[in-house]
């Protein structure tokens, strides 16, 4: 579901990446978004449907301005009706899928009972274990015999729980303080470099430092369910998407640079000016 959340980030930055777009890539990439949406519908993750729903809404911030530039001629109407329309026609193909009984995400939101999922009944278990190992931590790879050490009767079933569901919590009770500094550096990192390519006015390497920053929020907020970040799929995306956002974020910082040193010179021949 997570993967399909990235296709709905990526078809709009691929249709509009070279500022003016190609006309068959502008229709084909919501048609790519509804599947990639169908797609999430059927995988029943229930994390995922709040991913894809931000990624639509990300996919549209990344490229209304690009989107725009392109209709500039139109009447203003066009953009607004335009947007409209294809959020209308995704929100029929949902519906369809519904009806269809292919919906397996909705259905299980429908059906979820907060007391019985393993997520919430496991997590005193997991927070527990991390008093216990911390600062040191209990070692990587070790989740599954560990809980099972200190699973409580009122745990016990038929089927096993391989991870805490929540990956900032397992990578703390995994590594202990020096995993929890280290996650809390990557995020102050993230933060920073998105602040600076979201404030940037750039190309196309700033859509894609955008892109890249987007690709890793979705990775953290679904981090807070599941553990997407531990599979070598996501681990190899999430590589190209802090590679993009540190461009990105290094090109900003250039520029920033680079302002600042034209705007000290402009001021010292100011004041030379006025001295003489």
């Amino acid at each position: 579901a997570l993967l399909m959340a990235f296709g709905c980030l990526m078809a709009p930055v691929w249709a509009f990446a070279n500022g003016s777009g190609v006309l068959w890539k502008m229709l084909t990439a919501p048609g790519l978004m509804m599947v990639f949406a169908l797609t999430i519908l059927a995988t029943g993750s229930r994390a995922g449907l709040l991913v894809g729903v931000l990624a639509v809404v990300i996919g549209f911030v990344l490229t209304w301005r690009r989107i725009r530039h392109v209709l500039h001629r139109a009447p203003g109407w066009v953009f607004p009706t335009l947007i409209a329309g294809v959020i209308a026609a995704m929100a029929i193909v949902v519906l369809l899928s519904v009806a269809a009984d292919r919906a397996v995400s909705i259905d299980r939101v429908m059906a979820m009972d907060a007391g019985q999922d393993m997520r919430h009944r496991g997590l005193p278990t997991v927070i527990e274990m991390i008093r216990s190992y911390f600062p040191v931590g209990s070692g990587l790879g070790g989740f599954d015999p560990l809980f099972r050490m200190h699973e409580p009767f009122a745990l016990l079933k038929p089927t096993y729980f391989n991870h805490a569901h929540n990956d900032f919590l397992e990578i703390v009770l995994d590594t202990g303080l020096v995993g929890l500094l280290l996650l809390i550096t990557a995020i102050i990192w993230w933060g920073w470099a998105s602040v600076r390519v979201w404030r940037d006015q750039g190309d196309r390497v700033v859509l894609l430092a955008r892109l890249g920053s987007a690709m890793i929020l979705l990775v953290l907020l679904a981090s807070l369910f599941d553990y997407p970040a531990r599979t070598p799929t996501m681990m190899a995306l999430l590589v190209v998407a802090a590679v993009w956002l540190a461009k990105g974020a290094n090109r900003a910082a250039e520029v920033e640079t680079a302002d600042d040193l034209g705007f000290t010179a402009r001021r010292h021949t100011s004041i030379a000016v006025d001295a003489r």
